[in-house]
């Protein structure tokens, strides 16, 4: 057994080395905010925007286990939600397998933000765009409420209510969340084991949720038709909805640190840089936990609905994945990660759970090998610490897997070595 090197990502590595008989197989800051007066003349509602999340055709078998807060939600020691979040299931689809995976990821979310007003969510199945599974987004924005920390800037309502302590539009839900009924490959389970050939439904409601809460910002670029992005002219791009920015606007930056609402509005400068490769998000939170500022996703074609409001890729295949702007059959993701609950802080929600994810302490790997040829064999691997945990095996076959017990059955006898990397990076 080997111990990798401990890393400031915290990621280590064990290798099995066992033998196997044939025929057995062995698995050998910027933040000066400028507060107002509340002036109930002056505060504004406009409805809010929606994110999507699409098919990633390259299979990701990925697991990343529920957050601390929720396991102690779950456990005996019973610690409480800091949030409730009542979900109204709307239309046909809704069968008691897929009404458990979405409470499952509203209970996440429940433990991970504080609000002292219940969190209303539409949720439905409706037909949408070829290789979109999901969309969502805030029904309504706010801006200059009470107690809201920027003026002129608008706030998700589900972020608006939790800082004025009450519900600022108690009529309507908060959040409107559509997922694809055109789509038959979801898979309902909530444990760590999706098919390669499913997507996993629960995830995909806590990625939506997020942007639900206040993962998305007002950029966009123009295509010139239809309805009018910007002014209606094809490649401007443009920030602001009546002209005020999100707060998530407030922290996205371009390659050379210039804030993007610095930038022209309705230009094409500012559009060639939200297609530049090289956006990013710079909230003093989100910086320190993650070592540098967070890249967004900004691809060199404007993708609307995907572009700007997720991360980028270079979060794939770790334990901040979620918010990336698309999910892959087998990949399993129960965590928003660390990234993103800082970008939330920065974002002025209050969080549970410290933005640097636990050290990973105590990993080890066991199998319950020898096995019989045409038998699976079943591998583990425990920790007993870290928060944000993931799981990605190489059976050193040339298969790999997520998860953090995953099973495998080999196609020829003879001796392997295994490998698990558990990471929280």
């Amino acid at each position: 057994m080997k111990g990798g090197t401990m890393k400031p990502i915290i990621k280590k590595v064990i290798l099995l080395f066992l033998f196997l008989l044939t025929p057995l197989l062995v698995m050998s800051a910027r933040y000066p905010a400028t507060l107002n007066a509340f002036d109930p003349d002056y505060a504004t509602t406009m409805p809010g925007p929606t994110v999507l999340i699409r098919l990633d055709p390259q299979i990701r078998p990925r697991y990343v286990a529920p957050p601390i807060s929720y396991q102690l939600n779950r456990s005996h020691f019973r610690q409480s939600s800091s949030a409730t979040i009542n979900v109204n299931y709307i239309g046909s689809g809704w069968t008691p397998e897929a009404q458990a995976a979405f409470e499952f990821a509203a209970d996440i979310w429940e433990t991970l933000v504080v609000s002292p007003v219940p969190i209303v969510v539409n949720a439905e199945f409706s037909p949408l765009g070829p290789g979109i599974l999901g969309g969502a987004g805030p029904i309504t924005i706010f801006r200059d409420f009470a107690n809201a920390p920027r003026a002129n800037t608008w706030y998700t309502v589900a972020t608006a209510n939790h800082l004025a302590q009450t519900d600022l539009d108690p009529s309507t839900a908060d959040i409107q969340a559509t997922f694809n009924s055109s789509f038959t490959a979801w898979y309902f389970g909530t444990d760590s084991s999706t098919p390669s050939n499913k997507v996993n439904f629960a995830t995909i409601v806590l990625h939506e949720l997020g942007h639900g809460l206040g993962f998305t910002g007002s950029m966009r670029i123009d295509n010139g038709s239809g309805n009018s992005e910007c002014t209606g002219t094809n490649g401007l791009g443009c920030f602001g909805y009546d002209n005020y920015p999100f707060i998530y606007d407030h922290f996205t930056e371009n390659n050379a640190g210039t804030p993007l609402i610095n930038l022209p509005n309705n230009s094409t400068i500012l559009a060639s840089q939200l297609t530049s490769g090289a956006v990013y998000f710079d909230g003093p939170n989100a910086r320190s936990t993650n070592g540098g500022r967070i890249p967004l996703y900004a691809p060199s074609t404007w993708q609307p609905g995907s572009s700007y409001s997720h991360l980028g890729e270079a979060y794939n295949d770790t334990a901040q994945a979620l918010m990336t702007f698309s999910i892959s059959a087998g990949e399993t993701v129960y965590n928003p990660g660390a990234v993103t609950l800082c970008m939330f802080a920065d974002m002025d929600w209050t969080v549970n759970e410290a933005c640097q994810g636990d050290a990973i302490k105590g990993l080890l790997a066991t199998n319950n090998g020898p096995t019989q040829l045409g038998t699976a064999t079943q591998f583990k691997a425990t920790i007993t610490g870290g928060s944000s945990v993931s799981y990605s095996w190489d059976f050193g076959d040339g298969s790999s897997a997520g998860g953090a017990d995953p099973a495998h059955q080999y196609a020829a006898p003879g001796s392997y070595t295994a490998t698990v990397t558990a990471s929280n990076a």
